[in-house]
């Protein structure tokens, strides 16, 4: 018959302390979380491995710059769930007979 190897006193402090800090800093950081996002709601964190190149649409190269840019600015139009085309920040807009000339009314207020 194999004998069981008892733990050490050691090791079973260890194992208990080690325990203890994950469970306490679990909690810790959940009440964290919890009072910061109902703290402010307007708020968007948003980590990133690399520094942004840019802000400027125009100039943006990279996929963070994308990702923050379509999680804070929104277009001239929007879409719904279903896809249809929906005012974003224009109240409305029209088009020509012949589709080429396109004009769009701003929401008052816009810079």
């Amino acid at each position: 018959m194999a004998r069981k190897k008892k733990m050490s006193t050691g090791k079973k402090v260890g194992i208990t302390a080690l325990a203890a800090v994950v469970v306490i800093g679990g909690v810790v950081g959940v009440s964290k979380i919890s009072s910061n996002s109902s703290a402010s709601s307007n708020v968007l964190n948003e980590y990133l491995p690399t520094d942004m190149t840019t802000q400027d649409l125009s100039l943006m190269t990279d996929q963070y710059a994308f990702e923050v840019a379509a999680n804070v600015q929104q277009g001239l139009l929007s879409r719904t769930s279903s896809g249809a085309p929906k005012a974003g920040l224009a109240k409305s807009w029209s088009h020509s007979k012949d589709g080429l000339t396109w004009t769009f009314h701003l929401r008052k207020g816009l810079k």
